[in-house]
């Protein structure tokens, strides 16, 4: 899996995303409060995995996920009850929320047209991926519901399938090929239905958590091919208990956050969380008559923590908080961990709207899915910065500044999107004043191969810098890369073959930028033009002064795309920057991607803290993938982690917080060659008969 930054065009299904769930939390709440017979659901899951023969899962599987549907409850305890018996609540999908694989981590053969899973937003299932739900939970959705207590709960997943999963290379034959997607089968559905131990009450007027916890049996690796083979399925639900403290009821799964709000609007005024230096919207309230609050968050459980930023919205000048760490008591004994915010003060301002367009500075041209972040500093710190200016050599936004508000540019450029049901426009709805002791606003405007640019936004909603008066437009600045693509050989397959270019900030897993490059049948090189930050652009823009860059060619198993490619990475590191706006450097033809076969790794990171430690693969000083955020420490499955990459010799790293740790070198075998009928990731019907089988590795543990 790879990281992406900021700067790419994801952000504009982020945002969507995000202000659905945002706006479900908010709607919620508001609708329970002025609902009678009713009360408020906050749906998450944990999950659970283990293997049928007992080896743990990150030995034998990249990932497991489930298709869900819906989640039902019903006032009953027979688990027998019929599903079109009376009586059962449905809490549906959030509307346009497809996936929880985080959208900033990608698959690189994934991305191409509307194969790929985070491209293409299925709008009946809600794909799950239980690996990271391991760790922390994940919100699933609110739902105004009867104010009953609840005898049962069932979790209704799509039949076709309910899930797919990807397996290692095998370990024994016979085997089916490892590192390419099967279909998940049923081995029992039995477990879809439990009953609630105590019931589970949803007074009236209440917002009460529910964590379901899905535990899923995973059956053996296939012994074929996934035209013929499934991998099995024993999903099993266990909904937790909510425990009481000091009159509030919480999740132990969940974190707890309180605070007072003065000075504010019961209609209007809100807080909301986000993940810490992110625009992650995970939830939203509105506050009690007497201005308290409260938010259930996902949190690792204590003494670790997740990071979170908060902002008051809504009657008044942005009241922020940065960097607040939140953990939940997970087994524990004793009473709940609680973050207490204190006293938050709403400063008297009134309201206006940011609005403009983003260009090309090259050639004037609208930039469609830009995105634009209004920061705010967090001064409650001795020390710390008083504004969101770039600081620092390189030059960066400091680390306590809080995004308050996100928008997205449309097809002609424009800011802020229309408000629709499922999409807010905060952009319309700024306080004119900035908090006290801010001398103003910046607007974070990033776009994928864009130089990213922070302009002031002064009081009053002013930008001193805009290239048009009474408006806030800018230009966003770049260059150019263009080089070349090569195969060990001429591409014989009878078809073009589509290799992804990514270009990313040298010795970072930050990537700027994507550009696709095509090989033609008969030839064995294509070329590609990718437009990335220059070095040297306006004082209120960051600089990049070195790329490396690397591709993918994307590969078919029995016609199928797949998340991982056979073809050798190719990459080229250190390439150097545009020097100016516009201007386009020539780089090294990349190294050569000949077709080999796949091959996975696994291994395990000493003393692993799920919420701060990844391992990285690189290949020639090129960061090529890195592990999912929260997939690492998991019970029992020890401090586990693994990959499916070509069959290459590669360095492993270890990461705590984004630092380098360790370093091991570590190569995956070659695959072994078997016998007709067979397929292969290479060329499905290899003239000579013979396909090939990934292999296994294992690799040293990382301290």
């Amino acid at each position: 899996m790879k990281h992406f930054s900021g700067r790419w065009l994801w952000a504009a299904l982020l945002i969507l995303v995000l202000s659905v769930v945002g706006g479900l939390l908010l709607a919620g709440r508001s609708r329970v409060e002025s609902a009678g017979g009713t009360g408020i659901v906050e749906l998450a899951f944990t999950g659970t995995l283990s293997t049928s023969n007992g080896a743990p899962i990150a030995n034998q599987y990249q990932r497991v996920l489930l298709n869900v549907s819906s989640v039902r409850l019903n006032t009953s305890t027979d688990l027998s009850l019929s599903d079109s018996a009376s009586g059962w609540i449905t809490i549906p999908l959030p509307a346009g929320m497809p996936t929880n694989i985080p959208t900033q981590f990608i698959n690189t053969s994934l991305n191409f047209g509307s194969s790929g899973t985070l491209l293409t937003a299925p709008l009946s299932i809600l794909q799950l991926d239980l690996m990271p739900l391991q760790n922390l939970p994940v919100f699933f959705n609110l739902a105004r519901v009867p104010a009953e207590t609840y005898g049962q709960i069932e979790l209704v997943l799509d039949s076709t399938p309910p899930g797919n999963a990807v397996p290692l290379c095998p370990q024994s034959a016979p085997a089916g090929e490892g590192c390419v997607t099967y279909p998940a089968a049923f081995a029992s559905q039995s477990g879809l239905r439990a009953q609630f131990v105590n019931g589970y009450a949803v007074p009236l007027n209440s917002v009460q958590p529910l964590v379901v916890n899905i535990a899923v049996t995973v059956g053996s690796p296939p012994a074929a091919d996934p035209s013929t083979a499934s991998v099995l399925i024993n999903p099993v639900i266990t909904p937790q208990d909510n425990l009481l403290s000091s009159g509030v009821t919480f999740s132990p799964a969940l974190g707890i956050v309180t605070g007072t709000v003065t000075n504010f609007d019961l209609n209007t005024t809100t807080v909301t969380a986000e993940y810490a230096g992110t625009n992650q919207i995970v939830a939203t309230t509105k506050l009690q008559t007497d201005g308290t609050f409260l938010l259930n968050l996902p949190a690792s459980p204590a003494p670790n923590a997740t990071s979170y930023d908060f902002y008051v919205s809504g009657n008044g000048a942005y009241v922020v908080r940065s960097h607040v760490a939140v953990s939940s008591q997970g087994t524990a004994p004793g009473s709940p961990p609680t973050t207490d915010l204190g006293i938050l003060v709403v400063p008297g301002s009134t309201f206006g709207s940011l609005s403009g367009t983003i260009a090309d500075a090259c050639n004037g041209i609208a930039i469609e899915a830009a995105t634009l972040r209004l920061l705010v500093p967090d001064t409650t710190t001795a020390g710390s910065a008083t504004t969101c200016d770039l600081t620092g050599e390189p030059p960066a936004i400091p680390s306590n500044c809080v995004t308050v508000a996100t928008a997205a540019t449309d097809d002609l450029g424009h800011y802020p999107l229309p408000s629709t049901p499922l999409l807010s426009t905060p952009f319309t709805n700024v306080p004119v004043s900035p908090p006290p002791g801010v001398a103003h606003y910046n607007l974070e405007i990033s776009g994928a191969g864009f130089n990213t640019t922070v302009p002031q936004v002064a009081a009053g909603l002013s930008c001193p810098t805009s290239r048009f008066p009474n408006s806030c437009s800018f230009n966003l600045e770049h260059g150019y890369l263009t080089g070349s693509v090569q195969l060990s050989g001429s591409n014989n397959t009878g078809n073009r073959l589509n290799a992804m270019v990514m270009a990313e900030d040298s010795g970072t897993d930050n990537i700027e930028n994507l550009a696709l490059a095509t090989i033609p049948g008969s030839s064995a090189s294509g070329t590609f033009t990718i437009a990335v930050p220059d070095a040297n652009p306006s004082s209120d823009a960051i600089p990049v002064s070195n790329y490396d860059v690397f591709a993918a060619v994307q590969n078919l198993f029995q016609g199928l795309p797949q998340p991982n490619s056979g073809y050798l990475i190719g990459t080229a590191a250190s390439v150097g920057a545009p020097p100016a706006d516009c201007a386009t450097i020539g780089i090294p033809a990349l190294s050569p991607m000949g077709c080999t076969g796949l091959g996975s790794v696994f291994g395990s990171v000493d003393n692993a803290n799920p919420s701060t430690t990844s391992v990285r693969l690189s290949k020639n000083g090129v960061q090529i993938m890195e592990t999912e955020p929260n997939s690492i420490g998991v019970a029992p499955n020890g401090n586990s982690y693994n990959f499916c990459a070509p069959s290459d010799s590669y360095e492993l790293t270890h990461y705590e917080s984004g630092i380098a740790e360790s370093s091991v070198p570590i190569t995956l075998a070659r695959p072994v060659t078997v016998g007709a009928p067979c397929a292969t990731i290479c060329q499905d019907g290899n003239p000579k008969g013979t396909c090939l089988l990934c292999q296994p590795v294992a690799a040293p543990t990382l301290p």
